[in-house]
């Protein structure tokens, strides 16, 4: 988070997770993997959002909650700014792209059913 991702090079990255590089290729194939897999967890972060207005009676309510959750995650600078890396990365990165498209498109499916629902 203090430099972005293409001034952080694998190195930097091994040293702040306290891995070698043999042990961080065991789980990701490269620093794309890594970015891909920050994407990932943002979808699965997604997916309690979907869970959520799909077992709502009252979509108001799980709104209002739903939003004041996400705007309690970006008061931490951190994730905001994590935000925003993804963002710029999906934006000349196809493979980050077509996650960040396949999550907006998988909220946006949850909310027009759960408006229609409402």
């Amino acid at each position: 988070m203090r430099r972005g991702f293409h001034q952080t090079t694998m190195q930097k990255i091994c040293a702040q997770a306290g891995m070698s590089f043999r042990g961080i290729y065991k789980y990701f194939a490269s620093k794309d993997a890594i970015i891909v897999a920050i994407v990932e967890k943002q979808r699965e972060e997604s997916a309690l959002i979907i869970a959520a207005l799909q077992g709502t009676q009252d979509f108001v309510e799980q709104l209002v909650d739903i939003m004041q959750a996400i705007l309690h995650a970006f008061r931490d600078p951190t994730y905001g700014r994590l935000g925003v890396e993804v963002f710029a990365e999906g934006s000349h990165n196809p493979h980050v792209r077509e996650v960040l498209r396949r999550n907006e498109t998988e909220l946006k499916e949850a909310f027009s059913t759960a408006l229609k629902k409402a």
